[in-house]
């Protein structure tokens, strides 16, 4: 159990994985999981793309901005 939560990059409660080892204990997890049920969430749609419109500045504004830059 401390290999599989240390692997995730988190931090390990001793404390936290005693309690959940003896509340297992006594606990067939193969019929537990044969008997689960599974919830299907159903398939996410995707939204629209909208593009976003570049405003194109003309050119001779451009060039008079780029002017003022130099004198």
């Amino acid at each position: 159990m401390k290999a599989v939560i240390s692997a995730t990059g988190a931090s390990v409660d001793e404390a936290k994985v005693k309690v959940m080892v003896a509340s297992l204990s006594g606990v067939d997890i193969a019929e537990k999981l044969a008997n689960a049920s599974v919830a299907v969430a159903p398939a996410a749609v995707a939204a629209p793309v909208v593009e976003e419109k570049k405003k194109e500045e003309p050119k001779a504004e451009a060039a008079e901005g780029l002017a003022s830059l130099f004198g």
